[in-house]
C-alpha cells in the first residue's frame, strides 16, 4: 500500500498560506528534502472544515511526490539520463488528432528527427 506523507512547514499569516512538502513511503527522501510548495486552504471552499481542506491538499500531492520519485529513479538510470541528454536541441513532431477519444499513449507516432 502506498502511503502520502504530507508535513506542513509554516502558515504564512500575510497570505493565509501552508508551506508544505511530500513523499511516499517509497519515496528515497523524507519530505523534509523535497521542495516546498504553498497552498491557499481557502480556494477548496470555506464551507468546508479546515480538516477536509488539508485533505484537498493531499490529493493533489499524491501526483507531486509520485513525480518525485519518478525523478529520483531517473537519477539512477544513467541509460535514460545519457539518451536525454543526447536530444537537446533537436526538435520532435507529434501528430495531434482533434479526436478527443484518440489514444495518445501511442508514441510511434512521433516523428523523430533523422541523426
Amino acid at each position: 500500500m502506498e502511503i502520502l506523507n504530507l508535513k506542513v512547514h509554516e502558515f504564512n499569516e500575510e497570505t493565509n498560506s501552508l508551506t508544505v512538502s511530500f513523499s511516499t513511503n517509497e519515496s528515497i527522501k523524507t519530505p523534509d528534502e523535497y521542495i516546498r510548495y504553498s497552498f491557499v486552504p481557502s480556494i477548496y471552499s470555506d464551507e468546508q472544515p479546515a480538516t477536509a481542506s488539508l485533505y484537498n491538499i493531499a490529493q493533489q500531492g499524491v501526483s507531486v511526490a509520485r513525480d518525485q520519485n519518478q525523478k529520483d529513479l531517473l537519477q539512477l538510470d544513467q541509460t535514460k539520463l545519457e539518451y536525454y541528454k543526447s536530444i537537446v536541441g533537436q526538435t520532435f513532431q507529434y501528430n495531434i488528432s482533434t479526436d478527443p477519444d484518440t489514444d495518445t499513449s501511442d508514441l510511434s507516432t512521433i516523428i523523430v528527427p533523422s541523426q
